[in-house]
């Protein structure tokens, strides 16, 4: 029987350490933090939501008709990364879908429409397009530290998993 080892995420901006990365990311979204949030790109004026899933929701409410013509999966959690508020930290625990993928494309145009459409946004086209150069690059290597503890099983002592920096991320979900 292996040892009982357990892998701690920690929030890179707060102190706190997280089980799972899924913990993490549910701690990301909400207060005080609120670094997953995304925006609509349909709404007459700047509203942002928590969530992709909660975009998600309200997209399908109020603007059917505009995504019923986008990419299958325009609202993905991977593309929400073209719509996020915070690029930088959505990267960090979220891949971000290819950017030469449709859905990434139709999300860039329509986030540039946009901010055509708002005058008067938290951010401003120049802050969009540099946080789209960060996904890959940027993130490589900056992941958040994962502190590893050992269990002992007796006088045998077993170390925990190696680190999963430098997985691809798409295992890290």
């Amino acid at each position: 029987m292996r040892p009982s080892s357990q892998v701690e995420v920690k929030c890179w901006l707060c102190p706190m350490t997280f089980r799972t990365r899924r913990q993490l990311k549910n701690h990301l979204a909400a207060a005080p933090h609120k670094r997953l949030s995304v925006v609509c790109v349909w709404c007459p004026e700047e509203k942002s939501y928590r969530r992709m899933v909660d975009l998600k929701e309200h997209i399908m409410a109020n603007h059917r008709s505009k995504i019923e013509i986008m990419p299958y999966s325009f609202l993905s959690e991977n593309n929400g990364f073209w719509m996020s508020n915070y690029p930088e930290t959505y990267a960090k625990v979220i891949s971000p879908s290819n950017e030469n993928s449709q859905e990434a494309m139709k999300a860039r145009i329509e986030v540039l429409e946009f901010l055509n459409r708002v005058g008067n946004t938290n951010r401003k086209k120049e802050d969009w397009t540099l946080g789209w150069k960060c996904p890959r690059e940027m993130v490589r290597g900056t992941q958040e530290e994962e502190v590893e503890q050992e269990k002992p099983m007796g006088h045998i002592h077993q170390h925990a998993p190696p680190s999963m920096k430098g997985w691809p991320s798409s295992n890290l979900h």
